[in-house]
C-alpha cells in the first residue's frame, strides 16, 4: 500500500507541474538494443478505462516495444514481429495462459519512419490503433471485475510498465509473462509516451526514471512552452513547419491547441461543397413615404467553420459600391472592407495552428463605425482603426459560402467556401438574424442556391503526391458525353510536374503498312490522339496531338508553382479547347483543324503521373506509349503537391477512392500546406544547387563531377552499345521525312 501511496504523490507532483511545463521536458530517446537497454516507467493504472500511447521509429524488424503487467497473472506486451505489430496480453483470461494475440500486418513497421501506437481499455474491449488503424477485442468471458488492470486502491505490488525491453534485474518468477524477459530488446527511437490512469481524468506525459542502454535525443523542444491548452498533453513532431501537436483526447476541447470547446451535438449545421451557398436580402422600412434600407453604424458577424480547403469565401456582404469580403485565403482569414472608397485588406493567421485542418473554428467579426475587431477561435484578436469620414455603411444583401458566378466584385477570393458552418449570425443596431435557423425553416427571406444538406458531413478531402511516381487513373474518358469538361485545383512548389493526360485513338494511316511492327508500334506514339496539361518550367502548358498536328498551349502567362492553391478548368467540344484558370483568365485554341485532325479521346484522365503502361520504359508497350514533346512524362517528372479537388462534368471525384483501386504508393490525405524552405533543412555536396520542392528538395548536379541524389556519387563512363540498328536507321528515316 506504501507503494502506491508513494505513486499517487508523484501523479499529484507531474499534475502540479502541468501549468509550468519548461520543467518537463519532451523527450525523444535512443534505445542502442544491447542485452541491458531498457526504460522503466512509473507503473499505469488503467483499470477499466485507460489509455497508453507513444511513437517509435526502428529499421529492426524485431524488438519488444512495451510491457506491462498487473500481477498475478495479468499482462500486456507489444513487439514487433518480422516488421509486423503483435500485442499479447492476458487481462480477464483466467483460464487462458497463453493470452490473446491481435496482430496488425497491413504495412510493414520497421521503415525507419515514425509510427504512433495507442493502447485502450474500455471496459470488456481492448482497442489497438496503429498510426490510426484500429484493432480490437472483447473478454466476452470476463467479469468487469476480473477485467481490472493495476487497480491503484488494490494495494497490488510489482506493478511494472517496460518499454524497449526489461531491466536485467529481474527474474522470470518476478514477471506474469516470464517469456518477456528473453524477448529481443528494441533498436531503435521512442518519444511522446503519455498515459491515461483511472486516478486522473486526462492524460499525462510519461518519462523513464529507470534505463539502460538508452540516449537522449537533443532537439528544439516547443513542447517547454506549455503550447497545449485544458490538459492537453503536448507531442514533438519531425517533418512540419509546426514541430508540435496537442493531443487533446479526454479533454473536452479540440483544435491544434485544443482551444476550441467542443460544443454539444447540433443539429444546426450545414455542408457546402463549392455548388451551395445562401443569401438574404435586407428588408426594407417605410420611411417619409419612401421603402429604404437604413445605414448600420455598427455590425456584428458570428459563425463557426470546419474544412480542408486553404482557401473559401465566407461571408460578402454589402451593396454595389460599399461592401465587406471575408474568407480563408491559403490558409490565413483574409478580410476586405470598402466603405465609401475607403479600402481596409488584411490576412490573420494564428502561430501554430492552421485554418483548414478540419477542426472547428469560431470567428466573431464586429464593426463600430470606423474600429473593426476580429476574434478567431477567442484565441486570437485583431483591433484596427480605419482612416475616412464615413460613419455607417448599408448592407443591402449577406452571401454566406459563395456567389452566383457572374459576381466579380470579391476578386481576392475566387473559390467558394468546401466544408461545412453552423452558427451563423447577422446583428446590427438595425437588423438580427439567425441565419442558419431561417435556412433550416425555410424563410422567406432567405434565398437558398443548391441542394443544401443540413448535416455536417465529411466532404472529398484533398490529397497529396508525395511521390513523382504516384499517379490516380480515373474512368474512361468516352464514358462521358460528348461535351466534356474536368476543373483540377492544384497546389505545388515544384518546377515540373505532370497534372493530368488522357491517350485517345490512334491515326496510323494505310501508307503505314510497309513499316515493321515494331516501327508501326513506335509511330502510334506520336499520332495517337492526344491531350495533356503540365508543369513544366513553372508555366501551365496544354499539349495536343490531333493526327498529324502537334499544339502546345500557354494556358496562362505566370508562375503557378508558386505554393498558392490554383484551379485550372478545360472545356473540350467539337471545335475549340476553353482553359479557364482562376476564373479570372480565359483562353481558347481550337482542336478541330480539318475532318482528319479531330480530337478523339478515349482512354482513362490520368492525374498526378504516368501510369506506367504508357511510360517511356522498354518494358511498356510502344503503341501506349506517352508521346516524346510531353516532357515531364517523358523526365519521370510526376506531380509532387496537393490535389485539393478534381471535378468532371460539374461532378466532383473522390481522389481516395480511386488512389485505393490503384493500391499506388506516395499518396495520402493531409492538411495541403507547404512546408518551410526545404534547402535549409537538406544540403547538396560537391557543390550541387539544391531546388526546392513541395516538402523536398533536389540536388541540380550538372556542374559538378557527382551525381547520386544529394552529389554523392561519382560519376562514371561506359561504352553503350546501339542495339537494333536496323530499326533505329528506319525509325530516324521516317521521322525525317
Amino acid at each position: 500500500m506504501k507503494q502506491i501511496v508513494i505513486v499517487n504523490i508523484i501523479f499529484l507532483i507531474l499534475l502540479t507541474n502541468r501549468s509550468n511545463q519548461s520543467e518537463q521536458q519532451a523527450y525523444t530517446y535512443r534505445l542502442i538494443g544491447t542485452s541491458n537497454s531498457f526504460a522503466q516507467y512509473l507503473p499505469w493504472y488503467p483499470c477499466l478505462n485507460g489509455s497508453i500511447i507513444f511513437e517509435f521509429k526502428t529499421h529492426e524488424p524485431n524488438g519488444l516495444l512495451l510491457y506491462a503487467q498487473s500481477p498475478p497473472y495479468k499482462y500486456i506486451q507489444i513487439s514487433l514481429v518480422d516488421g509486423n505489430l503483435r500485442a499479447r496480453m492476458r487481462i480477464g483470461e483466467k483460464d487462458n495462459p497463453r493470452g490473446i494475440f491481435l496482430v496488425y500486418q497491413s504495412v510493414r513497421l520497421n521503415d525507419e519512419k515514425w509510427h504512433e501506437i495507442r493502447f485502450q481499455r474500455q471496459d470488456e474491449k481492448t482497442i489497438l490503433m496503429i498510426d490510426g488503424e484500429s484493432l480490437f477485442h472483447v473478454h466476452k468471458d470476463s467479469s468487469l471485475n476480473d477485467l481490472y488492470f493495476g487497480d491503484y486502491q488494490s494495494g497490488e505490488s510489482h506493478n511494472l510498465l517496460f518499454i524497449g525491453g526489461i531491466a536485467d534485474s529481474l527474474q522470470t518468477y518476478d514477471l506474469s509473462l516470464g517469456t518477456a524477459l528473453f524477448e529481443t530488446r528494441f533498436n531503435g527511437f521512442i518519444r511522446n509516451v503519455r498515459a491515461l490512469n483511472c486516478s486522473l481524468p486526462f492524460l499525462i506525459r510519461l518519462n523513464p526514471i529507470i534505463f539502460g542502454g538508452l540516449r537522449f535525443v537533443a532537439e528544439q523542444d516547443s513542447c517547454s512552452s506549455n503550447p497545449c491548452r485544458n490538459n492537453g498533453v503536448c507531442s514533438i513532431v519531425t517533418g512540419s513547419i509546426i514541430n508540435f501537436k496537442c493531443d487533446c483526447t479526454y479533454t473536452n476541447y479540440e483544435g491544434d491547441l485544443c482551444e476550441i470547446l467542443i460544443p454539444p451535438v447540433s443539429t444546426d449545421e450545414l455542408t457546402l461543397t463549392g455548388k451551395e451557398y445562401f443569401s438574404i436580402e435586407i428588408p426594407r422600412i417605410e420611411k417619409n413615404s419612401l421603402s429604404t434600407i437604413l445605414p448600420t453604424y455598427e455590425e456584428e458577424y458570428n459563425f463557426d467553420f470546419k474544412t480542408s480547403r486553404s482557401t473559401g469565401l465566407l461571408i460578402y456582404a454589402g451593396d454595389s459600391t460599399d461592401y465587406f469580403v471575408l474568407g480563408l485565403q491559403d490558409g490565413g482569414l483574409f478580410f476586405k472592407l470598402n466603405i465609401k472608397g475607403q479600402i481596409f485588406e488584411k490576412t490573420l493567421t494564428i502561430p501554430g495552428t492552421y485554418l483548414h485542418n478540419n477542426h472547428w473554428h469560431s470567428i466573431k467579426f464586429t464593426r463600430r463605425i470606423r474600429t473593426i475587431e476580429i476574434i478567431i477561435d477567442n484565441i486570437k484578436k485583431d483591433q484596427n482603426n480605419l482612416t475616412g469620414d464615413f460613419i455607417s455603411m448599408v448592407t443591402r444583401f449577406i452571401y454566406f459560402g459563395g456567389v452566383p458566378k457572374e459576381n466579380r466584385i470579391y476578386r481576392t477570393i475566387h473559390k467558394n467556401f468546401i466544408g461545412c458552418v453552423r452558427n451563423v449570425t447577422y446583428k446590427s443596431d438595425v437588423n438580427s438574424f439567425n441565419l442558419i435557423s431561417m435556412v433550416l425553416n425555410n424563410s422567406e427571406l432567405v434565398n437558398t442556391h443548391g441542394k443544401l444538406e443540413k448535416s455536417c458531413r465529411k466532404v472529398m478531402e484533398p490529397v497529396t503526391f508525395s511521390s513523382s511516381n504516384s499517379y490516380i487513373p480515373i474512368l474512361e474518358w468516352n464514358d462521358y458525353p460528348k461535351l466534356n469538361s474536368f476543373k483540377i485545383e492544384f497546389q505545388t512548389t515544384e518546377n515540373h510536374g505532370v497534372l493530368a493526360y488522357i491517350l485517345g485513338k490512334d491515326n496510323l494511316n494505310t501508307h503505314s503498312d510497309h513499316f515493321t511492327k515494331p516501327i508501326q508500334s513506335e509511330l502510334l506514339s506520336f499520332n495517337r490522339d492526344f491531350f495533356s496539361l503540365e508543369i513544366h518550367n513553372r508555366f501551365l502548358n496544354a499539349y495536343f496531338n490531333l493526327g498529324t498536328n502537334y499544339i502546345r498551349h500557354e494556358v496562362v502567362h505566370e508562375h503557378v508553382s508558386n505554393g498558392k492553391s490554383h484551379q485550372i478548368t478545360v472545356e473540350l467540344n467539337d471545335k475549340y479547347a476553353i482553359f479557364k484558370f482562376d476564373q479570372k483568365h480565359e483562353t481558347s485554341i481550337r482542336i478541330d483543324l480539318s475532318e482528319s485532325d479531330r480530337l478523339e479521346l478515349s482512354g482513362p484522365l490520368i492525374i498526378g503521373g504516368v501510369h506506367p503502361n504508357h511510360s517511356s520504359s522498354p518494358f511498356s508497350n510502344p503503341s501506349l506509349r506517352i508521346p516524346p514533346y510531353f516532357y515531364s512524362g517523358m523526365l519521370g517528372n510526376g506531380y509532387v503537391g496537393c490535389i485539393q479537388d478534381v471535378e468532371i462534368n460539374g461532378q466532383s471525384v473522390n481522389l481516395t477512392y480511386y488512389a485505393a483501386l490503384e493500391q499506388v504508393s506516395g499518396i495520402n490525405t493531409e492538411t495541403c500546406t507547404s512546408m518551410p524552405n526545404q534547402c535549409e533543412i537538406g544540403h547538396c555536396l560537391n557543390e550541387g544547387i539544391c531546388i526546392e520542392g513541395w516538402n523536398r528538395f533536389s540536388c541540380d548536379c550538372s556542374s559538378t563531377g557527382f551525381n547520386g541524389p544529394i552529389c554523392n556519387q561519382r560519376k562514371y563512363s561506359k561504352n553503350l552499345v546501339c542495339k537494333n540498328a536496323d530499326y533505329n536507321k528506319d525509325f530516324l528515316k521516317f521521322i525525317s521525312n
